[in-house]
């Protein structure tokens, strides 16, 4: 149903915007929360003919005056509401019922904002803990945005196109132009960083910036924790190389709010969330730490 309804032309330029409500869930951890939200982020900004609405300060105001609730499922009518005042096309929102430390439900919904019409509704039990969420949730974003598109532009087994499509994407780098990586470290010549090619734990933001500091790889050993600047600029440029060595969604930046709070960055959507510094990285939602150095460009 959802793909009859949905559905544009792919070669139309115009992609329909989806303002996604934060996930919620009751005695639900907020990174937890925050990795459902971002995995129906990830499915829209995947799609070709959908795009998420801007997280800019129109969003955070319209957040803000919708006053949602932190527990159970949001209304319908807060969610047009929601998606009127950011002259979105349509409006999904996801929430999560606890069970136990292993069992949720995820339940999601997405509705037409001109018709007012619920396109689709439906949920998932998991009963793999928080790894199993993040399963159910790409499923969920597959479903609602990636589908459509599989069907509409099925995958030519021929060689020579998907040669033609990695080759696309990749002249598509052009900002920052990364050198080739030597195994251990990818550098972003235009940024001026070396950046190491792994996750290095799950942990608080102390923790993340005693690693960097304390890091000894490929015979350097000034390395430290990117600035919030410094991790978009770095996601921004897309290096698939690189992007495959990471597999976290969220890292911590060293750009501190104040001695209790710093940021994280989500590599997925590009977006910075405020944290308590003494919260540690939960697998696999919480923040992990990447490390980097400067380089003469």
């Amino acid at each position: 149903m959802i793909c009859l309804m949905l559905c544009n032309n792919i070669y139309s330029q115009d992609k329909k915007t989806v303002a996604v409500v934060p996930a919620t869930g009751e005695e639900i951890r907020q990174t937890i929360k925050d990795g459902v939200t971002e995995g129906l982020l990830e499915g829209i900004v995947k799609s070709r003919q959908y795009r998420p609405v801007a997280r800019d300060k129109d969003f955070e105001k319209a957040l803000k005056e919708m006053k949602f609730q932190q527990s159970g499922a949001v209304a319908d009518g807060q969610m047009i509401q929601f998606g009127k005042a950011l002259r979105a096309d349509l409006v999904c929102h996801a929430w999560i019922s606890k069970y136990s430390e292993q069992e949720f439900r995820i339940t999601y919904k997405i509705i037409d904002v001109a018709s007012s019409e619920i396109l689709d509704m439906s949920s998932e039990t998991v009963r793999d803990g928080t790894s199993g969420l993040l399963k159910a949730t790409d499923n969920i974003a597959n479903k609602l945005f990636g589908e459509k598109r599989d069907k509409q532009t099925p995958a030519t087994k021929s060689d020579n196109s998907k040669t033609k499509t990695s080759e696309t994407k990749t002249s598509d780098v052009k900002e920052t132009d990364p050198l080739p990586s030597n195994g251990i470290l990818t550098t972003f010549k235009d940024l001026g960083l070396m950046v190491l090619e792994k996750d290095l734990g799950f942990v608080n933001w102390f923790e993340a910036k005693k690693i960097c500091a304390e890091l000894n790889r490929g015979g350097y050993t000034d390395f430290y924790l990117p600035s919030k600047t410094e991790l978009l600029n770095i996601f921004d440029a897309k290096d698939k190389t690189f992007m495959k060595k990471i597999i976290a969604v969220f890292y911590w930046s060293s750009t501190e709010i104040d001695d209790k709070k710093a940021y994280y960055v989500s590599r997925v959507t590009n977006l910075e969330t405020p944290s308590n510094k003494k919260i540690g990285g939960t697998p696999p939602l919480g923040p992990n730490c990447i490390c980097v150095r400067k380089i003469n460009k």
